[in-house]
């Protein structure tokens, strides 16, 4: 491999330590010696069970994630979950709340960027065929 190593200043993806790069390069041909990498072996295996335990532990700890809060392994990107935030919110609101009439269910963004512009779209496609409101409180986008 190259000494010399490329650094992307760029958004999203960054550099990461040869150290770590190795560490992965081994789990993916031999994850906790199973003789199989990590996206090869079950999902439900113990090694891959103990795997996801010690990185809820290690969330938990780094972040201080309480017991009373559940972490959430899923797969897909950031656009991936703007459905699921604005379909588990309404269900919660809903369900908490289940008197209100769709219409006065409202959901409330700020849009600074792209990114939130998108999740509010996605709010729109799933709230308003429903009878709910999709609310962009702020734009920001015209003052910066």
């Amino acid at each position: 491999m190259s000494t010399s190593r490329v650094v992307n200043f760029g958004a999203g993806p960054s550099a990461l330590p040869l150290s770590v790069l190795e560490k992965a390069q081994q789990g993916l041909l031999n994850f906790d010696n199973t003789g199989m990498g990590i996206a090869e072996i079950s999902h439900r295996s113990k090694e891959f069970t103990n795997f996801l335990s010690s990185i809820e532990s290690n969330i938990r700890a780094q972040l201080n994630v309480p017991s009373t809060h559940s972490i959430l392994f899923t797969q897909g990107g950031g656009t991936g979950q703007f459905s699921a935030v604005v379909l588990n919110m309404i269900a919660r609101y809903r369900l908490l709340n289940p008197d209100v009439k769709p219409e006065d269910v409202v959901c409330d963004y700020v849009v600074t960027g792209s990114w939130s512009k998108k999740a509010a779209e996605e709010s729109r496609r799933l709230a308003e065929p429903a009878g709910m409101r999709t609310n962009v409180v702020v734009d920001s986008r015209k003052y910066s």
